[in-house]
């Protein structure tokens, strides 16, 4: 028809119906959980019950599992998502670069320490400098590095990339924004306001 401008093929329309969208992202967050399981079962196996600073470390290493099942599943049934990831989109549209890449994981750097000097001044932590271990240190910066990776993979990834095709811009930050939100329904101790609070981030996200 004239006048409406280019239409996308019915079947991307069709996968990128923000209930199909929602759908996906959580199969691939549920599902992602259980290969993570299944990828550190063995590891798990060998750590003794009473080593709570390892099995800290696992349950945010668990978190591969999504990264994996965002990767893979964008790279099969919708590389279009998967090529914004490598800065390659068809159609001239640029996705990601080295120095973007560079100026994001400098920004996750920064929020994850003022989010851990936040925990500290309120108590929530604890740093003894008599037992500080450097290896420990660095091994938990990756492990939150996966962990924070699943979530920008899951929402700010796949989520955006799926979406802003087919809707305006303030209805995928919304989607999205409300999804990361739902993600931190299990966390101890969550109150409105804190679920309020991580949806606004999710929209400065």
């Amino acid at each position: 028809m004239e006048g409406k401008g280019p239409q996308l093929p019915r079947k991307k329309l069709k996968r990128h119906f923000v209930l199909i969208v929602i759908l996906i992202a959580l199969a691939l967050t549920l599902g992602g959980e259980i290969i993570g399981e299944l990828i550190l079962l063995p590891i798990s196996l060998l750590i003794p019950e009473d080593d709570g600073g390892i099995r800290f470390l696992l349950e945010y290493l668990l978190f591969i599992g999504i990264d994996i099942a965002v990767i893979v599943y964008c790279a099969l049934f919708d590389k279009d998502v998967f090529r914004s990831f490598l800065g390659a989109r068809r159609g001239g549209g640029r996705g990601n670069t080295a120095k973007c890449l560079a100026l994001g994981l400098l920004i996750g750097f920064v929020m994850n320490g003022v989010c851990i000097l936040a925990a500290w001044l309120h108590g929530d932590i604890d740093f003894s400098v008599g037992r500080f271990e450097p290896v420990y240190l660095i091994c938990a910066l990756l492990c939150v590095f996966v962990q924070s990776c699943a979530e920008e993979l899951i929402t700010r990834g796949y989520m955006m990339g799926a979406l802003r095709d087919r809707y305006p811009v303030w209805v995928v930050i919304a989607v999205n924004a409300f999804f990361f939100g739902a993600l931190h329904l299990t966390n101890p101790g969550i109150t409105v306001l804190s679920f309020l609070s991580v949806v606004l981030i999710g929209v400065a996200l």
